[in-house]
């Protein structure tokens, strides 16, 4: 999701050939809408994880005797621990060699 959101944000404008981001932006506030975007769909995914157990727990235990999807706590705080953690590293690596590329 860092990924995507970073490409969406510093993508070329490819109507008008011009060679600058869509957003140009401190490194700060970049970092804080790609990290927020990465933390926000990390905890859709959950809400969605705990919907399809309530929702699909009968059909697939009838039809398939599995237990979908949603583990415990201990999971869920482990997914969003690592959404956060990818989301920084991303940020350090990645974000900051794109700014310093597209400072004028």
């Amino acid at each position: 999701m860092a990924m995507f959101f970073t490409n969406l944000l510093f993508r070329k404008d490819r109507a008008d050939r011009a060679d600058k981001p869509i957003i140009k932006a401190k490194f700060s506030i970049s970092a804080l809408i790609i990290l927020g975007t990465t933390i926000f769909v990390g905890v859709f995914w959950e809400f969605l994880e705990y919907l399809a157990t309530i929702y699909f727990r009968e059909y697939l235990i009838q039809g398939y005797k599995i237990i979908c999807c949603i583990g415990n706590l201990d999971d869920t705080i482990g997914d969003l621990t690592m959404d956060i953690i990818g989301g920084i590293i991303f940020i350090s690596i990645y974000l900051k060699s794109l700014i310093k590329d597209n400072k004028d």
